[in-house]
């Protein structure tokens, strides 16, 4: 049967990379009628982050990936969490039972400085061989009385041969000179197992087959099959997922912009929107369809159809996904996800910035409903909304965007108007202009059309002047149908408002 497990650790955020993972462990385990086994492995205590175990939990949620065994749910092999699981001594035990073999070894160096890790990673410096390794029994006795019963346990590897294995996603015999596989660190010096004894120990028990994961982690792969092959136990089949791959080259990185699925679920995207950009991001389907749901997505997956190369986070691809989604909500259910998203994912910054807009929202939601098709097809991510109807919400504007030399603010550069005075004679002229309210779009733009025409200016750059005064933007909805919503008398507020601004 089919048993897969995400594995994360607790350290920070769940990058877009994790949440691929994740989702493809999930509709592989789904699409075979089996398991799909959450383990949080949180060894490493030093890296560990509050919060980080529930906020994981919380994401995967979010986008459906519901656990069939793992915390909060148990199942037959709990604790699913591995610093609960040291207490069993299930990785001691383990650690030895390799000693006792002459698998492993016990090992008293000092744990090495980042500052001597660094060097010697500049130094392109590679130590295969501890020197703790040699050991006679005598010499073992004394350091551990000196060190008060204390040592951390090394993986002992032949210095020949070679160790194997066919994976299953890139679908290659990968093998590697055992002279260049790392002794590496098994139990350290306060009973935690590192990953590489934890990893094998509970894939084992757990049953976890076949064990798929990122790629990053394929130099580790010989110290496993060596593990799984000293303790006694079958190797599952592995298989490693491509990089995701950033477009300004290398693989995708927290210093080259927003990574992690909290990140964009605070800009605004929708969850289904992520997931289906993620589907796609190292699988392919077998035809050109693009739009898939969690479910429609497990009953066409296979591990045939994973990618066998590397795949370029393309952000406008994701912006156009979720543009797609929004485009297909109703007026309400629009209305109600945007709610939803300040409610629960907006950062701080944008609720300080917006909140007076926020609050307008919530106490005039059948207006914002009525301004959700006039932004539809201008917004791609609800971060962008509260600028876009800030206008409805707020009753004076600010003016004073990029103030230049002249002190036009906003107004700068409209050609048929050098002059603060002359931006304020166009105002004027609008005010009179709407002085009564208009009947429909073409009294509307009739009107606009001859107070340019009596002003000398082209009819865009008055357009353009009206635009910023009733929105405050370049860029906004249809002008017209702002200012139905905005109502005749608060739009030539709006307009004296902006020559006040003028000629302050």
């Amino acid at each position: 049967m089919i048993r897969t497990r995400f594995a994360p650790s607790p350290t920070g955020f769940l990058h877009v990379g994790g949440l691929r993972t994740a989702l493809y462990e999930y509709a592989l385990a789904k699409a075979n009628k089996g398991q799909f086994i959450l383990r949080i492995e949180d060894t490493d205590r030093k890296r560990h982050v509050r919060g980080a175990t529930e906020g994981i939990l919380q994401i995967l949620k979010r986008f459906g990936l519901d656990w069939d065994e793992g915390p909060l749910v148990d199942g037959p092999y709990a604790p699913y969490i591995q610093s609960e699981r040291v207490g069993t001594g299930i990785y001691k035990q383990h650690a030895d039972e390799l000693l006792k073999k002459g698998y492993a070894y016990k090992c008293f160096c000092k744990p090495k400085t980042k500052e001597e890790i660094s060097e010697e990673h500049g130094d392109k410096k590679a130590f295969m061989r501890d020197p703790c390794r040699n050991l006679s029994v005598s010499e073992i006795e004394a350091k551990e009385k000196k060190a008060g019963g204390k040592f951390a346990i090394r993986l002992k590897v032949p210095d020949a041969g070679q160790i194997s294995y066919h994976d299953v996603v890139i679908d290659k015999d990968i093998s590697w000179d055992l002279k260049f596989v790392d002794e590496a660190m098994l139990l350290k010096t306060d009973g935690y197992p590192t990953y590489h004894l934890a990893v094998v120990v509970d894939d084992t028990i757990m049953k976890v087959s076949p064990i798929l994961r990122a790629a990053e982690w394929l130099p580790s792969t010989p110290i496993h099959l060596l593990l799984f092959k000293y303790l006694g136990y079958k190797a599952p089949e592995i298989g490693h997922f491509t990089d995701i791959l950033d477009p300004t080259g290398g693989k995708l990185s927290k210093r080259k912009g927003n990574v992690s699925c909290e990140q964009h679920l605070a800009e605004g995207y929708l969850p289904e929107a992520i997931l289906n950009f993620i589907m796609l991001l190292g699988w392919a389907p077998k035809d050109d369809r693009e739009f898939f749901t969690l479910e429609e997505f497990v009953e066409v997956f296979s591990i045939e159809g994973l990618n066998k190369s590397n795949q370029v986070f393309n952000r406008d691809k994701l912006l156009w996904f979720n543009k797609q989604y929004l485009m297909k909500l109703s007026n309400q259910q629009y209305a109600k996800r945007f709610i939803d998203w300040v409610e629960t994912d907006c950062p701080g910054d944008i609720k300080e910035k917006y909140g007076a807009v926020f609050a307008g929202i919530e106490k005039q939601s059948e207006l914002f409903e009525k301004v959700v098709p006039l932004i539809k097809e201008r917004v791609g991510i609800f971060s962008e909304v509260p600028e876009m109807v800030k206008f409805l919400f707020v009753e004076k504007l600010d003016y004073t965007a990029d103030l230049p030399a002249s002190q036009a603010g906003a107004f700068k550069d409209i050609k048929s108007a050098p002059t603060k005075a002359d931006l304020a004679s166009g105002l004027r002229a609008l005010a009179e202009t709407f002085s009564t309210p208009w009947k429909d779009h073409e009294d509307w733009e009739t009107r606009v059309r001859a107070a340019a025409d009596s002003l000398g200016w082209k009819h865009g750059d008055l357009f353009m002047v009206l635009r910023i005064a009733i929105i405050g933007s370049r860029v906004s909805p249809p002008l017209d149908a702002s200012m139905d919503l905005l109502g005749h008398p608060r739009s030539v507020a709006r307009l004296n408002l902006a020559h006040s601004f003028l000629i302050r």
